[in-house]
């Protein structure tokens, strides 16, 4: 049901990975539909930091797909999502103002479409630090005339602290993209962190006068966040319906789950990094999913490493949003090994057995 073309964007593959991985996308993906695409682009010319990989690969999906600065193009919308994150409905370019919760833009209108000179985002938790961990740098990222560093505080915060999923016509998103990689190193250099290509993303658009209009509702994905995520349709949920799948309406979910979290209740267990590598071979085990009913027997969770735990007696909020995102990743995960397995493993190999935990089995028996 989403509208428009998917392109995956992979960076720095050998020759040989970039034929396995055309092949694979031709035999796998392209036949579920034309619009599923891939691009490769090559490495980010700085190596220190595997993020730069980010604007560099963007950048060159622009110039060398589209056409980029010399590109038709500029009407389209692009649409910036990272490979850990799951749509929960469709994504559009124009939204109902009364179902979003918007992010205050103070004394500018607020804006629910995209348009030339008006990229939405999801809002992120870094506040004006894209800005302030720079420091005394600022005219080092960009010349001391830059208007990235007359933006003020309250706009710091209100304005720029973007992250995926991005929003922007075709034409202001490269922009963006030649400045992010122009500042990006730069940026780093100053601020040798995770958050510098984030960061840099955000003072390119200042510097370019891009005000994106941010939401707190595109998104969930950290339980620690839920002013500035999109956690609120599950107030109007019941400890009992949280794992029930289709339980919450579509129209009330926000638009994408970010997964890039770990998500526990007792010992039922789910973590990106966890997951086993061969998870998709014929041969493997589906992921055991929880009882529906795992929210009324736990406040609390262990995680694999039985050193990390927590009590939610008093955070129940905290159960509800541990237990719908766990039920929601497992089940997913299952929805897409089944579908692949039934395609393309010969039915006496498959293996459809909802066996694997994270735990040692016998703590389940």
């Amino acid at each position: 049901k989403q509208p428009g073309t998917v392109t995956r964007i992979a960076s720095g593959c050998k020759d040989e990975q970039i034929a396995e991985l055309k092949t694979f996308h031709k035999e796998k993906i392209a036949v579920m539909s034309d619009q599923f695409l891939v691009h490769f682009a090559p490495p980010c010319p700085d190596s220190r930091s595997k993020y730069f990989n980010k604007p560099y690969g963007i950048r060159d999906f622009l110039e060398n797909v589209l056409g980029y600065p010399d590109a038709t193009h500029d009407d389209d919308i692009i649409m910036i999502v990272d490979p850990d994150m799951m749509l929960l409905r469709p994504l559009t370019h124009k939204f109902d103002v009364d179902r979003i919760s918007w992010v205050d833009t103070g004394h500018d209108a607020l804006v629910d479409k995209v348009s030339h000179g008006h990229p939405i985002a999801q809002t992120y938790g870094f506040g004006s630090s894209w800005l302030n961990s720079l420091g005394q740098n600022k005219s080092y990222v960009a010349g001391a005339d830059s208007p990235a560093i007359k933006v003020t505080e309250m706009a710091a915060r209100k304005r720029f602290p973007a992250g995926p999923p991005y929003l922007a016509t075709a034409r202001d998103m490269y922009n963006i993209a030649l400045h992010w990689t122009k500042f990006v190193v730069k940026i780093h250099d100053v601020f040798p962190k995770m958050m510098s290509e984030m960061h840099a993303y955000s003072f390119a658009s200042a510097h370019l006068g891009l005000k994106h209009q941010l939401a707190n509702g595109f998104m969930v994905s950290d339980v620690t966040c839920p002013g500035i995520e999109g956690w609120d349709f599950l107030k109007e949920v019941k400890r009992e319906d949280a794992c029930v799948p289709n339980a919450v309406p579509m129209e009330n979910l926000p638009y994408v789950f970010h997964y890039c979290q770990r998500y526990a209740l007792g010992r039922w267990f789910i973590g990106k990094y966890k997951i086993p590598k061969n998870f998709f071979e014929c041969n493997a085990p589906l992921l055991r999913e929880p009882p529906q009913d795992v929210l009324l027997k736990y406040d609390w969770f262990i995680y694999p490493n039985n050193k990390d735990t927590a009590n939610y007696t008093k955070k129940p909020f905290r159960v509800l949003q541990n237990g719908w995102a766990m039920c929601r990743l497992i089940a997913s995960l299952n929805e897409a090994a089944t579908d692949f397995k039934q395609k393309y493993c010969p039915k006496l190999k498959a293996n459809f057995d909802k066996t694997y935990v994270f735990h040692k089995p016998a703590l389940f028996e």
